[in-house]
């Protein structure tokens, strides 16, 4: 395996509970209710952003498009609040002295340069698709195949990580192997070619 391709949210950084306080702030904003505690509303962030926008009842109209707009602006207000899981750091320090190849793959707009440049990760990944290249969100496999013909990257070769079913599932899609770093046991009946408990495991599978 040579090249390692990582999700962000939930995988390398620690986003959900921000993302609790961004969807709540975007309801007030729009004078909507909630109808979970903080506890579901994370929950359903693990599942996506879509799941999200879909449970609440929005009191302007709110499009998922103007969702997804004020949500990125978000992001790059609290981007300095977004930090990174210390094991994700270790991991791709390791990859990186192995000589292999890292990739991001974040629905996560234009924002995501900030926040990596917050967290002290800036220049670690060798090429970033984010939501402003405007593919299909995962589970779709075309962000995948677009970075594996850009760089001619053979299938057997590719390992996408993540930490939801959508990442693990755009992999399948694509023809390569996912990983799911499932910590919390969310996902017990997702199916994928790797489910790990912590990012350690993947030292041991692919370094040793």
């Amino acid at each position: 395996m040579q090249h390692f391709i990582f999700d962000f949210d939930g995988t390398i950084s620690d986003s959900y509970p921000i993302f609790v306080k961004i969807g709540k702030e975007i309801a007030e904003e729009d004078g909507a209710e909630i109808p979970f505690d903080d506890t579901e509303l994370y929950r359903l962030y693990k599942i996506s952003t879509k799941t999200v926008y879909q449970s609440i009842s929005w009191k302007s109209g709110l499009t998922r498009q103007q969702y997804a707009t004020r949500f990125g602006e978000l992001q790059t207000k609290h981007s300095a609040e977004f930090h990174p899981f210390p094991e994700a750091v270790h991991l791709l320090k390791a990859l990186k002295k192995k000589g292999k190849k890292l990739y991001l793959y974040t629905h996560t707009g234009k924002a995501i340069y900030d926040i990596l440049k917050d967290m002290g990760l800036e220049g670690t990944f060798d090429f970033i698709i984010d939501a402003s290249m405007q593919f299909p969100s995962k589970p779709a496999p075309d962000a995948l195949l677009f970075l594996m013909d850009k760089f001619q990257l053979k299938a057997e070769e590719c390992l996408m990580i993540g930490d939801r079913p959508i990442d693990v599932q755009a992999a399948s899609n694509a023809g390569i192997k996912g990983c799911l770093w499932d910590a919390d046991g969310f996902f017990p009946d997702c199916s994928t070619d790797y489910k790990i408990k912590a990012l350690a495991e993947l030292e041991q599978i692919f370094l040793r």
